[in-house]
């Protein structure tokens, strides 16, 4: 089961904010998520084409694993399997690129 994605804040209106009724810390945590996912984005593009096909299919399009499995013509457990190592590929890119690296620790 996934969690919900929380809401995030833009931090273009102060005043919006502070009537918004999120504290700092929920704040701090839109604008991590927001460079979290431009760190995501950016090295999806460097991952094998089939790596990121699996990735945008199960997040993006939030297709189960069996429906991946049926689009692909493989089994569901080989879907899992490549799902987990297209992750493993994308957290390597991440975690050797220094400008993303502390967002991930």
């Amino acid at each position: 089961m996934r969690r919900r994605k929380k809401e995030i804040i833009p931090l273009s209106d102060p005043e919006e904010l502070k009537n918004s009724g999120h504290n700092q810390a929920e704040i701090i945590a839109g604008d991590r998520a927001e460079e979290q996912a431009a760190a995501i984005e950016k090295h999806m593009q460097n991952l094998a084409e089939e790596d990121s096909l699996l990735l945008r299919l199960f997040y993006f399009a939030k297709k189960s694993l069996k429906e991946i499995a049926e689009q692909l013509s493989i089994t569901a457990n080989n879907a899992r399997q490549k799902l987990h190592r297209a992750r493993e590929r994308l957290r390597r890119l991440i975690m050797n690129d220094p400008e993303f690296k502390h967002l991930f620790a």
